[in-house]
């Protein structure tokens, strides 16, 4: 029997392991609409870039992958914890990175682990 240590992926696979929170698309459209709204843009949601915004607020995200198909996981990647960080650490660190990149969104921001392993079809 043969072993394989290290990665294996197939090529149309894509997987991601993130500590975030999941986002309906409609409810982020609505979301980024309200605040460039009040920040003197001019936009409906078919020009709502919402991949831009998040960039822009230095925040991860992965979307449209597995059950996550019409939303988005926002928060930040497993392996940026730092070394001497506990995943509770972390995960209240990823907490106040989400509430700084979205004030206000409407809802409580609760944090866990989010992953898939991607497309086998």
């Amino acid at each position: 029997m043969k072993i394989r240590n290290g990665f294996v992926s197939n090529s149309s696979s894509s997987s991601f392991c993130i500590i975030g929170m999941p986002f309906d698309e409609c409810d982020l459209r609505n979301y980024i609409a309200k605040v460039t709204d009040q920040e003197g843009f001019d936009t409906d949601d078919e020009d709502i870039d919402i991949e831009e915004f998040l960039d822009s607020k230095d925040i991860s995200y992965e979307s449209g992958i597995g059950e996550y198909y019409e939303q988005y996981i926002i928060g930040r990647y497993y392996n940026d914890m730092k070394p001497d960080e506990t995943k509770a650490q972390f995960e209240a660190r990823v907490k106040a990175d989400i509430e700084k990149a979205l004030p206000d969104i409407g809802k409580e921001i609760k944090v866990a682990l989010h992953y898939d392993g991607g497309y086998e079809g």
